[in-house]
């Protein structure tokens, strides 16, 4: 194992790419579709949480089957192409380029389903750089969590000498913690810089990379 040799595992919305537009546009539609009127203005602020989450909190609805429904709807229109509707935030692409020259793996554990994550990574150009990639649907049908995603990827590459991941919200904190892994919290995403009493908060990209050879 080279020593030198640190596995970067990043979260993909929010932390990657603001994804935003997509999300909320199939929201938007999902919710006409079915006549439904969001309680909530739909805005960055929903965009983060699981997409079960985000239903029920952009409706106020607990209905399972109404939100089972709902879920069906946004599927349809987010993967039809709504998904590839998003930006990489500033420096992501020289922050991936550069992870990887240095002799570094990436991995990518994200709440996203595999198909529109598939999309996103073939639209920026990022497959090259991810060994691995964990997505809610691979296994128990839908229900991965984040949690089991990180000790999954953690399980398969094993010549690295620390694992370290890179999210946004406080519930990628929650996910690293219990994977057994420290967790960088990336201030220019959904999740803000409101975690600087509880994991390393950085605010650019870039020098993210020293920070995270640090550990």
């Amino acid at each position: 194992m080279n020593p030198q040799k640190k596995l970067l595992i990043c979260d993909l919305d929010g932390t990657l790419i603001d994804s935003s537009e997509g999300v909320l546009s199939s929201i938007q539609k999902a919710c006409e579709l079915s006549g439904i009127k969001p309680v909530l203005s739909l805005n960055k602020e929903l965009v983060g949480p699981p997409l079960d989450e985000m239903l029920r909190i952009a409706t106020g609805l607990s209905s399972p089957e109404t939100l089972a429904d709902l879920k069906k709807s946004f599927i349809k229109f987010y993967d039809a192409g709504e998904c590839v509707k998003v930006q990489a935030f500033p420096g992501i692409d020289q922050m991936l380029s550069s992870v990887a020259a240095r002799g570094h793996r990436l991995a990518l554990a994200t709440n996203k389903r595999s198909i529109p994550t598939m999309k996103i990574l073939e639209s920026k150009g990022w497959n090259k750089y991810f060994i691995e990639v964990e997505t809610s649907d691979l296994v128990g049908g839908g229900k991965q969590t984040k949690t089991e995603m990180i000790r999954n990827i953690n399980s398969k590459i094993r010549d690295c000498s620390k694992a370290v991941y890179l999210g946004d919200t406080h519930w990628d904190f929650v996910a690293a913690k219990e994977a057994g892994i420290p967790c960088l919290i990336a201030g220019w995403g959904y999740g803000g810089s409101d975690f600087q009493e509880l994991a390393t908060v950085v605010m650019d990209p870039i020098k993210m990379i020293s920070v995270f050879e640090g550990f």
